[in-house]
């Protein structure tokens, strides 16, 4: 695996720290637990988890809430879907909680108050204003209009981006701040005038292409940005301005995928298209950097536990005629006891469905998944086809929607 320069210091110094600092936790039980460790050992874990565990023993209830459907806001695709302790985002369309689309925000074009990309990228809200940030920022006010306020941060130069932020991985409120992944190098932090207020490089870049990144993802903690990075093995706690590591994910070299990927992404995706021209996709050499290696697709913390999702990678197994991938499975990390439990499978034992995930994220001690009214209806048609009993909270469900509507938030909430 070709070498990667991190922060490694200031992870090894916080390392180091974590570990001699104590804490207190105290259960219903009164038992007191000491932090362990901030190293995390899936590599080490992951052979030894169950089959299947179910949702029950981590989550209290379930509850399902349609998101709202008008004419003027149907959903489709698959596209970024951000919850937040505010609101839920869907593209650029905003709903609350109890799922009532609120507004939209944002529209493409070339004009003033206009994004000029191909998407509105992301969104956050900050003392009653919205800001998106794609090829600009822009400021909205909390009905989603356009103030007059913006900033170019990434301009077309021939070929190439240049500018800030040229590759927005993923963008999210701190405090009264923003903080912003510009793929794959360097997160960035600013302010609601969209001045830089801080700047972490994670890793050397300096490749004249845009990169194809490893995982990395950003979710809600409390009043803390969690933010993941494949490449550095890294979770991170972020603030207004600052990124402090937090946590160490270990992945042994089997098991990762390298960051050739990366670095030589070019030349790599130039060989898997001569292969597939040549209708032997099986000696691609991305088959070797990808087969059947562990990735992470998000990290969530609560004060008690960390969430990683997680799933074996397999490169273009449809094209080489191979069986389906497995779903992504659940881990959850006790963070004081250093206790490791998961299953394959999450058996949605109260909830009324088979199994659970929460691909939506977790925010708040909710963890969040989806399901399309069309998708509901053939999952009920398939049960009682078999002569099997159907949950009749997801009858009830069926009635209250039509198969073409916008899809249905399924909200399971944690134990405390």
């Amino acid at each position: 695996m070709r070498k990667i320069t991190t922060i490694c210091l200031l992870v090894c110094l916080m390392s180091c720290l974590l570990s001699c600092s104590s804490g207190q936790h105290t259960e219903e039980s009164e038992e007191t637990y000491t932090p362990v460790s901030n190293e995390i050992d899936l590599s080490a874990a992951i052979p030894n988890l169950k089959e299947q565990i179910c949702l029950s023993e981590w989550v209290d209830s379930i509850i399902y809430i349609p998101l709202e459907t008008k004419r003027n806001n149907l959903l489709g695709g698959h596209p970024n879907v951000n919850i937040t302790p505010e609101y839920i985002y869907y593209g650029n369309h905003c709903f609350n909680w109890d799922g009532n689309h609120l507004l939209q925000i944002g529209r493409l074009g070339q004009g003033p108050g206009e994004e000029p990309g191909f998407g509105i990228g992301q969104i956050v809200f900050i003392d009653s204003f919205f800001y998106s940030l794609s090829m600009k920022f822009i400021e909205y006010d909390h009905r989603g209009r356009y103030t007059g306020k913006e900033k170019r941060v990434t301009k077309m130069e021939g070929q190439h981006l240049v500018g800030t932020v040229t590759n927005v991985g993923t963008f999210k409120k701190t405090g009264k701040n923003m903080i912003a992944f510009n793929i794959p190098d360097t997160v960035y932090f600013f302010n609601t005038g969209f001045d830089i207020v801080g700047k972490y490089p994670i890793m050397e870049w300096g490749y004249p292409y845009t990169a194809h990144s490893l995982s990395f993802s950003m979710t809600h903690y409390n009043d803390t940005i969690l933010f993941y990075n494949y490449s550095t093995d890294t979770v991170y706690h972020a603030t207004e301005n600052i990124l402090l590591p937090k946590w160490i994910i270990k992945l042994q070299e089997e098991d990762k995928i390298s960051s050739d990927y990366m670095y030589d992404f070019p030349e790599l995706f130039e060989d898997a298209a001569q292969c597939f021209i040549n209708g032997n996709m099986g000696n691609a050499k991305f088959c070797n950097i990808i087969d059947n290696k562990i990735d992470i697709k998000s990290v969530n913390e609560t004060d008690r536990f960390l969430f990683i999702l997680c799933n074996f990678t397999m490169y273009a197994p449809e094209q080489r005629k191979l069986p389906p991938v497995d779903p992504p499975f659940l881990i959850r990390f006790d963070k004081f006891t250093g206790k490791i439990e998961g299953g394959k499978k999450l058996i949605d034992n109260i909830g009324g469905m088979d199994t659970f995930l929460p691909l939506w994220g977790i925010c708040n001690d909710k963890m969040v998944n989806a399901i399309w009214p069309y998708e509901l209806d053939e999952f009920i048609r398939e049960k009682q086809e078999k002569g099997q009993k159907v949950d009749s909270r997801l009858l009830e469900l069926m009635d209250k929607v039509d198969i073409e509507d916008n899809p249905v938030m399924i909200v399971a909430y944690l134990k405390k």
